[in-house]
């Protein structure tokens, strides 16, 4: 049930105990949203715990609360459950929620089926961080240097560090605030940016799988489980590689590690809503940045979802 901003304010400000979600193959805005959150309701004495069904990358380990997070609940008793950066319910990871806890949704996605108790949604906005940032502003909560960075962190990586079609006149000005409450944007630019020898040494093998569709406008790579193993937590890397190729508008990513079961990563340019594209096999997310699994073998999913992305280009490209 969609809320207003009144009543996320007040439950929110009423709660005892909160077990704060990220979702799987978690990012930039769902870890910096669910440190940022959780370090405001500790300052107003919340009892507040961090879950993640995924690890962590190391390049996010910066911050402060980071090594907090756990990977299965805490044998605690909680009040209230607060999914954040969650589209959709499957995101939150293999868990067994607590009976007659409510969960309370933060998100920006468009996609968002509103499947939670409360589900606070702002899809205008570039990330999640973006809303809580302003929340927290209006709402006259203190932003400490490290929230600061985390919500800066959530906001940049969003919006592709404000290069993507997303970044508004408010998403420049929330960062611009956040910068003013200490944010570092050098130190989280050299953290995202940073990567291991081994996500390198997989680079030629995961670039040798390019191939091009639809007259060089849709381009797309494989990663098989050798891939993913070295080089999970650096996959937009090698997605931004086969989009920033001249011509190209979209990218696909093709990621299997098991014989029924392959990611779809999708990306955009311009002109087409990945978000629309990705649903259509069960998935979502943004309308330049979607993804979704298909319970199928590599082959088929491609076989599936090529001619579908060149309708897609096809269908951009006559409006």
């Amino acid at each position: 049930m969609k809320i207003s901003e009144d009543k996320l304010r007040q439950t929110l400000e009423s709660v005892k105990s909160v077990l704060v979600v990220g979702h799987v193959k978690p990012d930039g805005d769902c870890l910096g949203s669910i440190l940022a959150i959780t370090e405001a309701l500790r300052a107003r004495g919340v009892a507040a715990d961090m879950l993640v069904d995924d690890t962590i990358a190391e390049k996010y380990l910066f911050l402060p609360l980071a090594k907090e997070i756990h990977r299965e609940i805490p044998d605690k008793k909680y009040d209230h459950i607060l999914f954040m950066d969650l589209s959709t319910p499957t995101r939150a990871g293999d868990y067994a929620w607590p009976e007659n806890v409510p969960i309370v949704n933060i998100d920006h996605h468009t996609s968002n089926p509103d499947y939670a108790d409360m589900l606070y949604l702002e899809d205008d906005a570039a990330a999640t961080g973006e809303i809580l940032t302003r929340l927290f502003m209006q709402w006259g909560w203190d932003i400490t240097p490290s929230m600061a960075n985390a919500l800066y962190m959530a906001i940049a990586t969003d919006c592709g560090f404000f290069r993507y079609g997303n970044t508004t006149a408010q998403t420049l000005a929330m960062a611009a605030e956040l910068v003013d409450r200490g944010a570092r944007p050098d130190r989280i630019s050299q953290a995202m940016d940073s990567l291991p020898k081994e996500a390198l040494t997989i680079l030629g093998p995961i670039m040798s799988t390019l191939q091009f569709a639809a007259d060089h406008r849709l381009s797309y790579i494989v990663m098989d489980q050798a891939a993913i193993e070295s080089g999970r937590h650096y996959v937009d890397t090698y997605l931004d590689l086969a989009r920033n190729i001249e011509g190209v508008e979209l990218t696909l990513q093709f990621k299997y590690d098991k014989p029924q079961k392959t990611y779809v990563s999708f990306r955009s340019k311009n002109s087409v809503d990945v978000s629309v594209l990705a649903a259509q096999f069960g998935g979502g997310g943004h309308v330049r940045a979607a993804g979704c699994t298909m319970y199928t073998d590599l082959a088929t999913a491609i076989a599936e979802v090529l001619p579908k992305a060149e309708a897609a280009l096809t269908h951009a490209g006559n409006h």
